[in-house]
């Protein structure tokens, strides 16, 4: 459901409303990506509390988190005219880390969140240091500083337990469910690490971890343009398998904006005989369908003995929270997915990158 609210709410944004209605929307848009955080942070504690998450292990450039991440978590700060800075360490740009990435972003994402949310002016610094460095190890100091509320010595202990903020009248004031930190701490367990607080009521606060990285030396590539500016998506030929009447409106009205009308399939098996009838760029194919569902119709699709119809790209989305989904996903043939909900530029980022490499994404 918050797939069709959230994407009705992106689409009558992008079609220039009258500004009583743009601030309606945004509202809407706003509660409902709220929702989405909750739900998605009790998902999250169920996994973690259940050992169901496992931490993946991928290269990435360190400082290319961090700044990356810095340019999503400063629009939180703009209305409130905090003074949010990132500093990264010396000798951190040359460095590959191998870790994961998503689960590194998700601590610091809700540290530097927390620390804008308790801060009503002043400044929010989230700064890494390196503690030590072998010739094959980097042990990293990540500090998230706010001149917050800050929290009294008596309550430092109970933040960390889920559902818990420091006192009603915190609840009252700032809203929020208290499993922000919660979740920091489980997800800093799996990476042997722990979460520290200084803190003095009315001074601030600073959160701190460390964490032993494995990595080697080596440059950063250039980073290359975003497909979503090389290339126009418009006349590409795309089949979407959905049996969700809003999910399917949705789809097609995004899609619109960009010049192109997909071909709608009910279920899997009528994207299968629609493919064996034409040719098709991509194909957005949703997971849980009657008749066939999707894993089924990517399997049948890759078998088919034309090489060209059986090789075109298919794109799983899906609102499922399961853990295998990623493994199930790549069993099936197909050459990713997207959870929905999805945001608007990531299915357009997807869809150009596939265009720019006819290949996996």
């Amino acid at each position: 459901p918050l797939n069709g609210v959230i994407g009705l709410s992106n689409i009558m944004l992008m079609e220039n409303p009258r500004e009583d209605q743009k601030e309606n929307l945004s509202m809407l848009k706003f509660s409902a990506e709220n929702l989405l955080a909750l739900i998605n942070d009790i998902l999250d504690l169920n996994k973690l509390e259940s050992d169901k998450i496992e931490l993946e292990n991928i290269s990435f450039y360190l400082a290319d988190l961090l700044k990356n991440s810095a340019g999503s978590l400063r629009l939180n700060d703009i209305e409130k005219g905090l003074d949010f800075r990132v500093i990264v360490a010396d000798g951190m740009q040359d460095k590959l880390i191998a870790s994961d990435p998503t689960r590194l972003t998700q601590v610091l994402t809700n540290l530097v969140n927390n620390a804008i949310k308790f801060t009503q002016s002043g400044s929010v610094t989230l700064e890494t240091e390196i503690l030590d460095i072998t010739a094959e190890h980097l042990m990293v100091r990540f500090s998230v500083r706010d001149t917050g509320i800050g929290v009294s010595k008596d309550k430092q202990e109970d933040i960390f337990e889920p559902f818990t903020q420091a006192s009603k009248s915190t609840t009252r004031q700032f809203g929020g469910t208290g499993l922000g930190l919660s979740i920091v701490k489980k997800i800093l367990a799996m990476f042997n690490s722990d979460i520290h607080l200084d803190s003095q009521p009315g001074k601030g606060s600073t959160f701190w971890f460390d964490i032993k990285f494995a990595y080697s030396n080596q440059q950063p590539l250039e980073v290359r343009e975003t497909a979503s500016k090389m290339h126009s998506l418009q006349g590409m030929k795309v089949l979407v398998a959905e049996d969700n009447k809003v999910n399917a409106m949705v789809i097609r009205k995004i899609l619109s904006q960009w010049n192109i009308e997909p071909v709608l399939a009910e279920n899997g098996l009528t994207a299968v005989q629609k493919l064996t009838e034409d040719d098709y760029d991509v194909v957005l194919m949703d997971l849980h369908m009657p008749e066939l569902d999707g894993y089924e119709a990517s399997r049948q699709i890759r078998s088919l003995p034309d090489t060209n119809k059986a090789n075109v790209p298919i794109v799983a989305l899906t609102a499922s929270v399961s853990n295998s989904v990623d493994v199930k996903v790549k069993e099936a043939g197909m050459n990713g997915y997207l959870p929905k909900p999805f945001k608007p530029e990531d299915l357009y980022s997807t869809l150009a990158d596939l265009t720019d490499k006819e290949s996996a994404f």
